[in-house]
């Protein structure tokens, strides 16, 4: 273990400051200054040690809201679900940091679940497009995850066991379209949304849109229930907006192109973008509300698509994506005499710096942030991704300087037609060609750093990263072997620079090889979902299959988040009314299939959009788990690496090599190479 460090407990005697040799000590110290000095901790094992010094002081620390300042200052921007009863702030920050350094190494497990049949190389049936929701109940631990398969509806849950971290009971329920009239094609699920009303006390229910115009509540519970419609939302049923002339065709929701539902403590809003343009809903608020008209309809007036509305923050503004018009993202204020509609603002330092051009936006990416730095109101950040390749993060009411342009370095002209935003930190980008994901770093400041509890050193952060587009950062430290914790900033060469923003360039994974031979062909990214900013696993939709991604180390897959991780699903126990194909994949009563996928990992630069970003360069090297014949003589021979190297190394193990951890770095002649690109 390493020592704390802290001027204040120098002084106090721990270790052996002057209160220590008068026979003080830190119990001496009033709780008020031990919190003042635990907030200056840098991480959580700090913090678990002070507490560990005396019985005293585990108290205080235990007792005190030492843990929750932790929270709040390490990680101000992620928000945390609401729980009856006070948050466990410990364990919170126990699994924060370890889901940050789980992002920051790339320690990504990648779990494919796809029909049986979709297994078999002469199945040729037209393979689904799943989207996807999922919850995670912060009290009773349970998680459920859902999916539309084609006319189908799929639910998989899991449930903790209180006390036993490595098991989990996992059941699977299936709503087939079939069975109740509806056919593929025409009827198939096009969007998905959990959500959660106070007179449901058995669970959460499922809101459903459908091709053919259909948005109904059905049931989420897991029994014979499931599926089961509680309510329908149509602009037809008496009570709405729009009341038809005499003779004349009452309106008519032929097709859902969106959903978005706006929920708080007193009202669940929904937005569902259709073929009439966005009708507001409001959620049933008791059992007998079964057939409900839009509280507000808004027509565009104009051959314009309105392909999505998603709410900004507020229950009175939507931003809107439209096609084939040069204004394709706008936002609509809702007031009490009507709607007002407004393209978003247009950024002139956004335009010239990152020589943007008109172009269509992707209406399925549109991702408010609802919490940033210097937030003051509860408008969001808008982020979106674009035709030309590039995702705009902008406030769509006024220019600020938050907005920029993120792009891949590497692959500049990639489309994403979904993204997934963790808090103020990262977001996740989905392929439209294929089955990859990509890591970009939103590039605000990041108050955590996982790196503050390992041990100092004068040698760079590595394996070392050569970014096309931007020079190394300078190095203020000059060399220095250790830290100086008495002076503020005063870093050894290793901990400061493995902060900087160079040494975390964005990560794509790349997991069609692994997919089964039928997938392969033609997938694509379609969906991506998450519980919230705290789950340690996100999922992703690709074509014929979904894929569970969870945080933690690649060849360790008993490794989990300590608190709010489930083991991956094929290491479960089968349920006793499924069957097992094998030791490594699982066949549940749902005639899905579960498989590990081995992914393959490529860092793709800094993530901004740069001018000459669609120049021919060195492509980065691939990092993959299965290297061939050298994979043993390279094992064998990185086992003989420190592991405190090894723990040090920005990788994950899996991706580590020996040549990794040699330190024959150019860093002069890398930042010369960037000023000749006009860069640096």
């Amino acid at each position: 273990m390493y020592p704390i460090r802290h001027p204040l407990l120098d002084l106090a005697g721990f270790p052996g400051g002057p209160a220590r040799q008068q026979g003080r000590g830190l119990e001496s110290l009033p709780d008020e200054i031990l919190l003042t000095v635990a907030k200056d901790f840098e991480c959580a094992r700090d913090l678990s040690s002070l507490g560990r010094s005396s019985r005293r002081l585990k108290q205080c620390v235990d007792s005190s809201s030492a843990w929750q300042d932790f929270v709040r200052m390490k990680f101000p921007f992620t928000t945390i679900p609401p729980k009856s009863g006070n948050h466990d702030y410990k364990a919170l920050a126990e699994s924060l940091t370890y889901q940050s350094r789980c992002w920051d190494r790339r320690s990504i497990r990648f779990t494919g679940m796809y029909p049986a049949q979709q297994t078999q190389r002469r199945h040729t049936s037209l393979a689904f497009q799943p989207v996807i929701d999922v919850d995670y109940d912060m009290d009773s631990g349970r998680e459920m995850v859902v999916w539309g398969a084609g006319e189908d509806i799929v639910a998989r849950y899991r449930h903790k066991a209180k006390g036993q971290r490595q098991q989990a009971s996992v059941s699977w329920r299936q709503h087939l379209g079939g069975e109740h009239g509806l056919r593929g094609g025409r009827d198939d699920v096009q969007t998905m949304d959990i959500v959660k009303l106070p007179h449901l006390l058995k669970g959460p229910a499922i809101l459903v849109g459908r091709q053919n115009g259909d948005l109904s509540l059905l049931s989420a519970q897991s029994d014979h229930n499931f599926g089961q419609q509680l309510a329908d939302f149509s602009p037809s049923h008496p009570g709405g907006p729009v009341v038809a002339a005499e003779g004349e065709e009452p309106l008519r929701q032929q097709q859902i192109m969106s959903v978005d539902v706006f929920d708080d403590s007193n009202q669940g809003l929904v937005a569902a973008c259709n073929n009439l343009g966005v009708s507001v809903y409001q959620l049933p608020q008791d059992n007998n509300t079964t057939s409900i008209p839009p509280v507000a309809l808004y027509d565009p007036q104009t051959t314009q698509q309105l392909w999505n509305a998603k709410w900004m923050g507020s229950n009175n503004l939507l931003a809107l994506a439209f096609r084939g018009t040069e204004d394709p993202l706008r936002y609509l204020t809702i007031t009490p005499t009507g709607w007002t509609v407004t393209a978003a603002a247009k950024n002139a330092r956004v335009v010239d710096e990152f020589l943007l051009r008109n172009t269509s936006v992707y209406g399925t990416s549109l991702q408010p942030l609802h919490r940033y730095p210097g937030m003051t109101d509860p408008t969001p950040l808008l982020l979106s991704s674009w035709k030309d390749g590039t995702i705009r993060l902008q406030d769509i009411r006024t220019p600020s300087p938050f907005d920029t342009v993120y792009q891949d370095n590497i692959q500049p002209f990639s489309e994403y037609g979904t993204l997934l935003p963790f808090s103020a930190d990262r977001f996740v980008a989905g392929d439209m060609s294929a089955s990859m994901v990509k890591i970009f770093d939103l590039r605000f400041p990041k108050p955590y750093h996982h790196t503050a509890g390992l041990p100092c050193g004068s040698h760079y952060p590595f394996r070392f990263v050569e970014q096309r587009f931007v020079p190394p950062p300078p190095d203020p430290s000059r060399g220095r072997a250790c830290c100086d914790h008495h002076v503020v900033g005063h870093r050894c060469r290793w901990h400061e620079l493995s902060r900087d923003i160079f040494y975390r360039p964005n990560a794509l994974y790349m997991l069609g090889q692994s997919l089964p031979a039928p997938l392969r062909r033609g997938s694509r990214v379609v969906s991506l979902a998450k519980a919230s900013d705290v789950a340690p696993s996100f999922y992703v939709g690709i074509t014929g299959a979904v894929i569970e991604c969870n945080l933690g180390a690649i060849d360790s897959p008993e490794e989990i988040d300590p608190h709010l991780g489930f083991p991956d699903y094929e290491a479960v126990a089968t349920p006793r009314n499924a069957s097992s194909s094998s030791s490594s994949s699982s066949s549940s009563s749902s005639g899905y299939v579960s498989q590990h996928l081995s992914a393959t990992m490529m860092e793709v630069g800094d993530g901004l959009r740069y001018v000459g970003n669609d120049a021919n360069i060195v492509m980065p090297m691939v990092h993959s788990r299965n290297r061939g014949e050298e994979d043993g003589r390279e094992r064998a021979a990185l086992a003989k690496i420190p592991p405190v190297l090894r723990k040090k190394h920005r990788l994950d193990e899996s991706f580590q090599r020996v040549a990794d951890f040699s330190q024959d770095v150019d860093v002069e002649g890398l930042v010369r190479r960037t000023q000749d690109l006009g860069l640096g």
